[in-house]
């Protein structure tokens, strides 16, 4: 997970979000939530083609928890930061059902960090993890600071999950050289993170560290076509270290700590 802007243009200066057809009809679903309270039903005008398109553009094609790109034929779930309809951490809580239709609250997931599902074996893993993922979680510290309905201050709330548009996740986030995800310096918003969007589910541990592996075996191309180690370290980092590139925020914490991956 990497920091994305929210507010942030494309090649040619426009502001990347959905179209302005979309916004006003999103702010008159916003208004029907609120008029209706808990018992309005959320359509699926949050999931609009117009939202994925921007989304997909937003997030360079990218999980915006667990950075894996999407290829051909790939269908991304339109994510709730803040769930829609229930919280699973609170039985009395309806869901933050009027935020089904802002944009700041929407966000590209893959549907293993949004969905609740088996982390299944791998041949060198054999056994099969329990099932995991997002879904309607939303843990708070302390709980008692949940918002309740559309008066209350968002700000307020004891946001444990890291958002990769509000926070700075390289802050918290880093990882060891077989890839798994761990904390830093004890982040509590990592470890709740890792464990609800299940950043740490074999194959996208097994992905990581693929990374790594590809970042060190192109440093030491380099350095034996006659290029100076630091020089030929920097580029690469740099380069594979870039907001669109996969899993650019295990490539930045081999940038932080190089030593760390044995380089």
């Amino acid at each position: 997970m990497i920091h994305v802007e929210r507010n942030r243009v494309d090649e040619t200066g426009k502001l990347i979000e959905p179209s302005n057809s979309w916004k006003t009809a999103a702010a008159t679903k916003t208004d029907e939530a609120i008029q209706d309270g808990p018992i309005h039903k959320v359509t699926d005008l949050y999931s609009d083609s117009r939202v994925r398109a921007a989304l997909e553009k937003l997030f360079a094609d990218k999980c915006a928890y667990c950075e894996t790109k999407g290829v051909a034929g790939f269908e991304w779930d339109v994510e709730h930061f803040r769930p829609k309809g229930r919280v699973a951490e609170d039985q009395h809580h309806p869901g933050y059902y009027w935020l089904a239709y802002t944009w700041t609250n929407l966000y590209l997931s893959c549907t293993f960090c949004n969905q609740r599902r088996k982390d299944k074996p791998r041949w060198d893993d054999p056994d099969e993890a329990a099932a995991a993922g997002k879904l309607d979680q939303f843990p708070l510290e302390p709980p008692g600071s949940r918002v309740m309905d559309p008066t209350g201050v968002l700000a307020t709330e004891g946001r444990l999950l890291l958002d990769p548009c509000d926070d700075q996740p390289e802050e918290h986030l880093s990882f060891t050289p077989k890839g798994s995800a761990i904390a830093r310096n004890g982040s509590l918003q990592a470890k709740a993170s890792i464990k609800v969007y299940a950043l740490n589910r074999k194959r996208l541990r097994d992905a990581r560290m693929l990374k790594i592996r590809e970042v060190i075996d192109h440093i030491e191309e380099n350095v034996k076509g006659g290029n100076d180690r630091d020089i030929a370290t920097k580029a690469t980092l740099t380069v594979l270290s870039a907001p669109n590139k996969v899993y650019a925020g295990v490539v930045r914490a081999i940038k932080r700590d190089p030593a760390a991956f044995g380089l």
